[in-house]
């Protein structure tokens, strides 16, 4: 799987989240470094974030990366999706790629 264009991807899926909320326009807008919970989102918003991401990149996060960590803002999802393109690491394998 090649992975292309991380972050406008995530940003995407983040600013579908917030116009579901109804937010006015100027509140749409949020830059790779901004905390997702600051930007209008709520756990459980996060949550499915984790779900759409997950579908976007057809993968599968393990239950022990899903945290507000590696889930506080997109630059840190792309990190960790990023992941996936370091297959000789020495840590826990934290991503499985869906078949």
């Amino acid at each position: 799987m090649i992975l292309t264009n991380v972050i406008p991807r995530i940003t995407n899926l983040v600013n579908q989240l917030l116009r579901l909320k109804n937010l006015p326009a100027n509140q749409l807008s949020i830059l790779p470094d901004d905390p997702l919970i600051d930007a209008g989102l709520s756990s459980t918003d996060v949550v499915k974030l984790v779900f759409l991401v997950e579908a976007e990149f057809q993968l599968e996060f393990q239950s022990n990366v899903i945290s507000p960590a590696h889930f506080h803002c997109i630059q840190s999802i792309a990190n960790l999706i990023q992941h996936l393109d370091h297959p000789q690491s020495t840590t826990t394998t934290i991503i499985d790629r869906r078949s």
